[in-house]
């Protein structure tokens, strides 16, 4: 990031790296061979070319120093649980305000996974964005648990799950998911035979 290109503060981000890029920084990136990027953001995006030509008005001031934490790859280490899976905050606050973009990743360990009678049913609060980085997730949505409405979805693959919808999912072994929320989600178990709250 910078008012112009100095290719020795370029920093490279490889498969499930992360980057944050506040509104109205100029940035500059390339890529090497096919890329898939997916990219979220708050809001409208535009691109302006920079730096700004006469017809677009005057130069916004500098954007202020960035004192963020740059982590190998942009992302942090691991929160670990007792189950051995974890979780990765990326973006938003402590708690995020209802209109914060927040992105977090979730580690689902191989061996609580490995039992694929463990059904997770619930709802939250907000909009989910769920994208598998690895393993396979198998997911659904309804008012009861019916394992044979549930779709797998693998590395790659986007879910968008709407606030207020009751959802079941399990695991095919060890599951990387990267899942972003306006706000937070919070969660709701509910029953699986009956749907209600527990």
């Amino acid at each position: 990031m910078g008012d112009s290109v100095n290719y020795s503060t370029v920093r490279e981000y490889g498969p499930e790296g992360f980057v944050v890029i506040p509104s109205g920084r100029p940035h500059y990136h390339w890529t090497r061979g096919e890329t898939e990027i997916h990219v979220e953001a708050v809001g409208p995006t535009t691109t302006i070319p920079w730096p700004r030509r006469a017809n677009q008005g005057p130069p916004r001031a500098a954007p202020p120093r960035d004192t963020t934490t740059v982590w190998p790859n942009g992302l942090p280490p691991w929160s670990l649980n007792a189950n051995g899976g974890g979780r990765m905050s990326l973006v938003g606050g402590t708690p995020p305000s209802p209109t914060e973009l927040v992105a977090s990743r979730s580690q689902f360990a191989g061996r609580l996974s490995a039992d694929t009678t463990r059904i997770i049913y619930h709802y939250h609060f907000g909009t989910e964005h769920i994208t598998i980085l690895k393993g396979i997730l198998y997911f659904a949505t309804g008012d009861h648990v019916d394992r044979s409405k549930a779709k797998a979805y693998g590395p790659g693959s986007f879910i968008e799950n709407p606030a207020g919808t009751k959802h079941f999912e399990w695991f095919g072994g060890e599951v990387i998911a990267h899942i972003e929320s306006v706000g937070s989600l919070g969660a709701i178990p509910l029953d699986p035979a009956t749907g209600q709250p527990k």
